[in-house]
């Protein structure tokens, strides 16, 4: 969605946290690896290269690093991430909300993306279903 607004490096370490977030229940759904597919294309990015792979500390500290429209950029990519599948894994919203602290996000900020980020996939789900129709 925001994502074109990383710069190249951003980008890498971004595919890192989003590899690792769909990891973090300890298995990676088809719609799992179906978004972050996505992800790749809307970056411009080579799905099957593998980049200078960061651990996820190191990952939270390049980030903590950047600004603050990178970082919420980044938090709201992932929490979508954690709803890919449907599921509200409580596994993916625990390592994100780690990743947040350490990323210098604040417990507010923090509430108002995921608070937001709730009211985007429902509308978005709604907007499916009202553009499928009945019917489907």
């Amino acid at each position: 969605m925001f994502l074109e607004k990383l710069s190249e490096e951003e980008k890498e370490v971004f595919l890192d946290l989003a590899r690792a977030t769909a990891k973090a229940n300890g298995m990676v759904e088809e719609s799992e690896k179906a978004m972050i597919q996505r992800y790749c294309r809307e970056m411009s990015m080579d799905e099957h290269k593998i980049y200078d792979v960061k651990k996820t500390d190191e990952a939270a500290a390049f980030f903590a690093g950047t600004s603050p429209k990178i970082r919420n950029i980044v938090i709201v990519e992932l929490l979508i991430l954690c709803s890919a599948d449907g599921e509200k894994d409580k596994e993916e919203k625990k390592f994100v909300e780690d990743l947040a602290d350490k990323m210098g996000i604040s417990k507010d900020t923090y509430s108002i993306l995921k608070k937001d980020v709730k009211a985007y996939l429902e509308l978005y789900h709604d907007m499916k279903k009202h553009i499928k129709g009945k019917e489907d």
